[in-house]
């Protein structure tokens, strides 16, 4: 049974999918560029950082021309200024397994129990 959930990532309404299998190789080659806890800095990651690893995570994907220098400049344009938090929570969540940010589902769901009144 696989850790990991497919992930799929985005870029200008695009989409790409790592399957779930491929993803601990993903986190490998996210994590040579910035680690997790790097993300997980109260002061913030270092957004150069940032992008490479995004540009990195959506190559691996399937994306064949997406550079480091884009994903940095659309941190920064306006139209898309949440790109810069956007790629900081997508990595995070690619990093950590499902499992332990997602509750556990439980396979027979328990009978309601009536109180009764008494008379």
């Amino acid at each position: 049974m696989a850790i990991f959930e497919d992930v799929t990532l985005g870029w200008k309404g695009e989409e790409f999918t790592v399957p779930a299998n491929k993803v601990m190789r993903l986190i490998a080659k996210i994590e040579d560029e910035i680690t997790l806890q790097e993300l997980g800095r109260e002061s913030g990651p270092p957004m150069a950082k940032v992008a490479v690893a995004y540009a990195v995570a959506l190559n691996y994907a399937g994306h064949r021309t997406i550079t480091a220098d884009d994903v940095y400049e659309s941190m920064f344009s306006e139209s898309t200024a949440q790109d810069a938090a956007n790629a900081v929570t997508a990595l995070m969540m690619i990093m950590v397994p499902p499992s332990t940010y997602q509750p556990p589902v439980d396979p027979k769901p328990k009978a309601k129990t009536q109180k009764k009144k008494s008379v």
